[in-house]
């Protein structure tokens, strides 16, 4: 019998099916292990002489792999944004007793520590979850879940390590959450708005030289009376305000 499977692959299995006339009291099973994410669309009997079929029955099954290391890490693998007073959790191995965990702020610091090393944070911990205490702001950590399995056997398995980033000490606010207005603009395209949307600015918070990047006011009715408002979508707690000074190429 030859099976066919999804991916153009096939395997043939060999059986004795004959048995003494007239009996018809023979079962033959065969077995097919089809690739990972592939399956069985075809199977082809190759019959030699005379033979009788009664029933063909197929049965199909998954394979359930069970691991014995940590997975589903909370928070979850490389995600930024996490609250710095969070608690690491994950899915435990199928056979943990005990889980030990390390932590740190170096990714080979934490894959190479053995329990000998200030990392290991949690040793023998009875339950899957660890508190690492109030975290820095903006700080990248990496970690990593060993499950131990009960004595006498007491094998270790070690896990994947998994990071995250915590939370700013601050956010920007969008600038479509800002309306701009200004007493006066000298020209349409160099008006308020552009302080506030990133126009003019690189990845490394430097302004260009370009005019129509910048606000630029007109000529006001009375000397020094040019301004700048800003209204926000709701009341914020303000941690710094960054203004940059509008410097044109004509300018010295």
């Amino acid at each position: 019998m030859t099976a066919t499977f999804s991916g153009g692959g096939t395997v043939t299995a060999i059986a004795d099916m004959v048995v003494g006339a007239p009996s018809n009291s023979k079962d033959t099973f065969f077995g097919f292990v089809a690739p990972p994410g592939e399956g069985i669309v075809n199977v082809n009997f190759d019959l030699g002489g005379w033979t009788n079929l009664d029933d063909v029955a197929f049965i199909t099954s998954a394979f359930v792999v069970v691991s014995g290391e940590a997975s589903d890490p909370s928070p979850a693998n490389e995600v930024t944004d996490v609250p710095r007073d969070m608690a690491l959790s994950w899915t435990a191995g199928e056979f943990a007793d005990k889980h030990n965990v390390y932590f740190g702020t170096d990714f080979d610091n934490v894959s190479n520590a053995n329990t000998d090393s200030p990392l290991l944070v949690g040793p023998g911990l009875d339950t899957n979850t660890f508190d690492p205490g109030r975290l820095e702001f903006d700080q990248s950590y990496y970690w990593r879940a060993d499950e131990v399995n009960a004595p006498p056997d007491l094998t270790v398995f070690k896990g994947d390590v998994w990071s995250f980033t915590t939370e700013p000490v601050a956010y920007p606010i969008a600038g479509e959450n800002i309306i701009a207005t200004a007493s006066s603009t000298s020209q349409e395209d160099m008006g308020p708005e552009n302080t506030i949307n990133g126009s003019g600015l690189d990845v490394n918070d430097l302004h260009s030289t370009e005019a129509t990047d910048m606000w630029l006011s007109g000529e006001e009715k009375e000397p020094n009376r040019a301004w700048i408002e800003y209204e926000l979508d709701k009341v914020h707690k303000l941690h710094e305000m960054w203004v940059w000074n509008s410097n044109q190429v004509m300018e010295p």
